[in-house]
This record gives C-alpha cells, structure tokens and sequence, in this order.
C-alpha cells in the first residue's frame, strides 16, 4: 500500500434476492494522509468509482455468461474467446 493511504477497507456482503438469486454488496472505505487527502482525493474518488463500475459490469457479465467479458478479451490477448 503506498505511504500516503493511511486505511483501506473493502467489506463485501451476499444477501439472499430471493428466487435463487443474491445480491453482491462492496463497501470500500479508505482514509488518506495529509496533504495528499486534499490533493488528490477528490480524484481517486472518482476513478475508483469508474474502475469499481468497469469492474462490477465485467462480473455480472462472466456470472450470467461464464464468458469473459469482450473488453477482458480484448486487453488480455492470451484470454480465448
């Protein structure tokens, strides 16, 4: 973990949907050092919510699929199609 992350927590959660299915809860707290909070937090908010995004479309995709997702495919080359 680089020096400026002070705390990182990631808690993930699985409640029953009903009808065979569940649901898939993340939580992802962290807290940085100063001044690096003032500086870049902001900004690591909001590509860690574009990353965690990315990321949470590729799961359903290979959940509903057992398929990697296209754009899994198409940056690791040595994934078959």
């Amino acid at each position: 973990m680089p020096g400026f992350v002070k705390h990182m927590e990631n808690n993930w959660d699985f409640p029953d949907a009903g009808n065979g299915r569940d649901q898939i809860r993340m939580r992802l707290n962290g807290e940085l050092a100063f001044p690096f909070s003032i500086l870049l937090g902001r900004m690591m908010q909001m590509q860690l919510k574009k990353d965690l995004r990315s990321n949470l479309e590729e799961l359903i995709h290979f959940a509903e699929t057992e398929q990697p997702h296209p754009r899994k495919i198409k940056v690791d080359g040595s994934a078959k199609a």
